[in-house]
């Protein structure tokens, strides 16, 4: 069921249409029901391109689509990344354009650090990582050697064959800037065009998806939430689409996620914010004030983070995050836990995902050759990307199995789906023996089983609705970035505006929003400290 605003995004007519939907305001739900939308009036979903910013992303927006849509064939679901090398692997002209004769690889970090050597000894190079990546202001003689230097660089890179995902998209980028006559056949197929998190679009990016000049664009996305100005997001960019008399602005600000008094308070975070594309999220959900107290430093050893911890920590009936700015202090908070004995997550429980997606992949080959493939390395990735462009029988899990069944994460999951498989073709167990050898074998804690399924479909769709519910810790500690997305109970923010996590700025402001929004039922806020 759409809300009034959500059911306006999926219908509207508009050829620019901008979706600023806040969070918890189910921008995901909104994207895929506008697509569903279009199939359904007979737009052919090969003319449909999505763009996201992670494989992952990419993997849910698709595996959800074709739940929804059973024997349909899907619409292109991409990285910025994974579109380009793709355009670079089927396209031989492009690949000579940008200066390739065969298709480039990409290197990993060893490699790249071995170029960088090369280049700094034979130019004599001086500057920092900092001014290298553009993250700092150059004078007149640092810009010709900044010049001098990636020129070099993208030498040995060519003559290795090799391509970084940033030169390669900057690059592919520029030739439907420039209405480059190679890519026309692109610009003809793709009619409409999504973007997920638009507000961490960059200007390159940007210049990609406007090129397309007759197709349908829509883009989703909340100023309020761009955190990665440091990988280049640029906001400027939805801020101008959100004063563009020619683009349609459609807000969400339905909050399905938080409190009134959390919604209430995250407004006021940016609230000097110019109305053009300000979001004051709205919920029905009353609740309690948000606590705001004195943070100790995020130090250790130190006793009144000591104290803090002890006391958040003691309840066991919520999902709890604590959540801070920097990494060091995740580390400090880590001690702690450690010393208390607190059973904890650091990893967003990808172990109890992992689980749910191990059951979906007992199911279906190809659900687990696409999960899969979001964990393989950069080079293993785009290596899979090209065989995959070349030859359609390498989407097939015999493919898959044989070239990356000797990676160990990857070996111990097949082996794993394998196992339970078997389990469910075993005709002397019971049902509840059934479900009780997968549990072990996925590591979840024991549970009450109480289901009569027979059919192995039901038992492992009944299997992954306890995984859903299933934690090994209700308490979780990580850094804002790493709760993107994700919503807990009650969420404790440590070190809001001391040395490290100055709210001065737009981009720790975001951080904050980002923080605090990920808060359902209570949210605690400790200033000052560090």
């Amino acid at each position: 069921m759409l809300n009034k605003q959500q059911q306006k995004v999926v219908d509207s007519k508009s050829k620019n249409l901008l979706v600023l939907a806040g969070a918890g305001t189910g921008k995901t739900h909104v994207m895929l029901s506008r697509v569903s939308r279009l199939v359904k009036d007979g737009v052919n979903p090969h003319n449909i391109l999505v763009l996201t910013f992670t494989n992952a992303a990419a993997f849910e927006m698709e595996d959800r689509y074709k739940s929804q849509h059973k024997r349909r064939i899907p619409p292109t679901f991409n990285t910025f990344h994974a579109f380009c090398y793709k355009l670079i692997v089927d396209n031989e002209k492009i690949r000579k354009l940008i200066g390739y004769t065969d298709v480039p690889t990409i290197p990993d970090e060893g490699q790249l650090k071995n170029i960088d050597i090369k280049v700094r000894q034979q130019l004599g190079t001086k500057l920092s990582n900092d001014k290298l990546q553009g993250k700092k202001t150059l004078s007149m003689k640092e810009q010709f050697d900044y010049d001098l230097y990636w020129k070099k660089f993208k030498q040995l890179l060519k003559i290795d064959n090799f391509i970084t995902f940033d030169i390669m998209c900057y690059d592919v980028c520029i030739l439907f800037a420039e209405d480059n006559p190679i890519i026309e056949e692109y610009k003809s197929r793709f009619k409409y065009i999504f973007v997920d998190e638009f507000q961490d679009t960059d200007s390159k990016q940007w210049d990609f998806v406007h090129s397309f000049n007759d197709a349908n664009i829509c883009v989703v996305g909340d100023i309020f939430q761009g955190i990665y100005a440091f990988r280049g997001g640029d906001s400027s960019i939805i801020k101008s689409l959100a004063t563009d008399k020619n683009w349609e602005t459609i807000r969400l600000i339905e909050n399905y996620r938080s409190t009134i008094q959390i919604c209430n308070f995250a407004n006021q975070i940016n609230i000097d914010a110019y109305d053009a594309y300000r979001l004051d999220l709205e919920s029905i959900k009353e609740g309690d004030d948000v606590v705001v107290l004195d943070s100790p430093q995020t130090s250790f050893p130190n006793p009144k983070l000591f104290s803090l911890i002890s006391e958040i920590t003691s309840d066991t009936s919520n999902e709890i995050a604590i959540i801070v700015r920097t990494n060091a202090e995740v580390y400090a908070i880590k001690h702690i836990l450690d010393s208390l004995e607190v059973v904890y997550n650091t990893n967003n429980d990808t172990t109890v995902q992992d689980c749910i997606n191990i059951l979906k992949s007992v199911l279906d080959d190809d659900y687990m050759v696409g999960w899969l493939s979001t964990k393989l390395n950069v080079s293993k990735y785009t290596e899979w990307v090209k065989l995959c462009s070349w030859d359609e029988d390498y989407k097939k899990f015999e493919k898959f199995h044989e070239l990356y069944y000797n990676q160990m994460y990857i070996h111990n999951i097949i082996n794993k789906v394998s196992i339970i498989r078997k389990i469910l073709r075993t005709e002397d167990l019971l049902t509840y023996q059934k479900c009780m050898e997968i549990i072990k074998e996925l590591g979840l804690p024991n549970i009450v089983i109480n289901t009569t399924a027979i059919d192995p479909i039901d038992i492992v769709n009944y299997l992954i609705g306890i995984a859903e519910n299933s934690k090994e810790s209700n308490i979780y500690c990580g850094t804002i970035h790493s709760v993107k997305g994700l919503e807990y109970d009650i969420v404790h923010v440590l070190g809001v505006d001391g040395d490290s996590f100055s709210i001065r700025s737009e981009e720790m402001r975001n951080l904050y929003y980002v923080a605090c929004t990920r808060a359902k039922s209570k949210l605690y806020v400790y200033r000052g400290g560090n």
